[in-house]
Formats: C-alpha cells, structure tokens, sequence
C-alpha cells in the first residue's frame, strides 16, 4: 500500500506533458533492425504511458445518493457543467436516472452511496440495470450518445414535459381566440347584411373566392390520387440533442434487426443497433402514389 501510495503521489508531481507518438501508423512488419528499435521503443513509451497512475480528485467528483424507493439518484454535491448534460430539478432537489447515474460512476465523475457504503462499478451494474425501464442494451446506447456529447432523456419524460407545455400555451392563446372569434363574427354580419365600408368593396369577391378555391382542394382530396406510406407507430426509447446549438431534437429508437419493426415516418429518427458496437442507421421513409 504504501509503495502504491509513494507512486501515485510521484506519478502526481510529475504529470505526463508531451507523449512521443509515430507520425504514421505502421502498417506492415519490418525485419529491418532499426525498424525493431524503433517499435520497441516505441511500445516502451506506451507501456509507461498506460502505467502511469492518474489521481483523480475527490472533489472534483459529484456527490449522488441513490434512492432505491424512487429509483433516482439525488445529487448531494453539483460540479461543473454536470445539470448541462444530465439530470433534472425541481422544488425538491437535483436527480438522476439511473442510466446517467451509472454512467458517472463509471467515468469516475460522481461518487455513489447506498446506505452510506460508497458503490464500486460492479455493485451499479448490478444495482441499477435491475430498476424498471433499463437494461444493458439500453445503457449501452446511453453511454454511446452521452460520450459523442448528446444530452440524452427518456422518451417518457420528453412527452410530459411537452404536454405540460401545451396546455400552458393553449390557456395563453385562449382569451386572444376568444377575441379573435368576436372579430370575425362582427365582420361577417357586417358583410352579409351588405354594411361594407366605403373603399373595401373586394372583401365580399376575396371571401366568395376563398369559398370557391376550398370547394376545389375538398373535391381533390376526395377524388385525387393519394401517397399512402407504410407507417408504423414505433415509441422511442430516448431523445438526444446537443445542448447550446440551435439543432432539432432526435428520437433515438433501439432496434432489434428486424425489418418489420422499422416504422417509417418524417420525424428525425435514429434506430440503435447493438451487437459488438453500437450503431447507428436512419431509414428514410417513401410515399407511394394509389389511383
């Protein structure tokens, strides 16, 4: 322990600055002897590189105490930059769900209690991928997004956020229809009791002609030829965006390989695809014209 100590504390002091690295990539043996002193050397440096230890800084790590009961992880101590890309607050604190919990943890940029017992990365990989809704292919896909720099949030939590939204917004807009409605009525009576202001003789041929183009577009949606597409209604495991740049939000849909479960639509959708690596495919959809 203490000869651990003792190099850890050196390594400390005497942080790598410049690492020696080829300038291109060797892509065939050489029995050349120079060519060996050359590799050989050059392994030596990265061997002292992987070896060196890296002493990480106990408060530079976050605080989280995992809640069994709610399956959330409440932030006992913020750093920097850590609400910009996980979590959420409200009037009771700062949490995390459990996919971003064990991503922190397993980055070694928060430290997680249960009980007053730090959790090791064995005991969060056994601990949260049992909660509901997660799993290892899930956190897999997570842990992909969330390392390419994506905030990633659950599908779920997306659509409740945007409902409370909605009917905020539609009790905003309420007294303005209400007002707007008013208007309309009172110009309508005025135009069909033929009580026209003196200079607006076109309103009455505009309106006559609006009645005239919708009568034409009605006809054409019914009798015109139609693009029907074979949509699928998928529901989305996670939405991913990029925070601080002005991009559209992604629905991230983690797929199993099969064709038939692939629902196409004109929404930005992303299908994950776990096997050895995660990757990514975006299916574009087409509309097929029926007479």
């Amino acid at each position: 322990m203490n000869e651990l100590a003792s190099q850890c504390i050196h390594d400390h002091r005497n942080p790598l600055v410049k690492v020696n690295l080829p300038a291109q990539k060797l892509f065939y043996s050489s029995t050349a002897d120079e060519d060996k002193s050359f590799i050989n050397s050059y392994q030596d440096q990265l061997k002292a590189v992987l070896s060196h230890k890296r002493v990480e800084r106990r408060c530079n790590r976050a605080s989280v105490i995992w809640l069994p009961e709610k399956n959330l992880g409440k932030v006992d101590k913020v750093v920097k930059n850590l609400l910009k890309f996980f979590g959420f607050q409200n009037r009771d604190g700062i949490f995390l769900y459990p996919e971003e919990v064990l991503f922190l943890l397993e980055t070694n940029r928060a430290e997680v209690t249960l009980n007053n017992s730090s959790l090791s990365i064995q005991d969060g990989y056994g601990i949260l991928l049992a909660t509901p809704n997660l799993n290892l292919v899930k956190y897999r896909v997570y842990k992909k997004l969330a390392n390419l720099g994506y905030k990633v949030i659950r599908y779920e939590n997306r659509e409740k956020m945007n409902q409370k939204n909605r009917e905020n917004t539609k009790k905003r807009k309420l007294s303005h229809s209400e007002d707007l409605e008013q208007e309309e009525a009172t110009c309508s009576k005025k135009l069909n009791d033929g009580e026209v202001p003196q200079g607006d003789t076109k309103i009455r041929e505009t309106s006559k002609a609006e009645e005239y183009i919708e009568k034409i577009f009605k006809e054409m949606r019914e009798k015109a030829p139609r693009n029907i597409s074979n949509n699928i209604e998928v529901v989305p495991d996670f939405c991913a965006y990029i925070p601080n740049k002005n991009e559209e939000i992604i629905n991230i849909i983690i797929w199993d390989g099969d064709s038939k479960s692939i629902g196409l639509s004109n929404k930005p959708e992303i299908y994950a695809l776990c096997s050895d690596d995660v990757s990514f495919y975006k299916f574009t959809n087409t509309e097929t014209p029926v007479i």
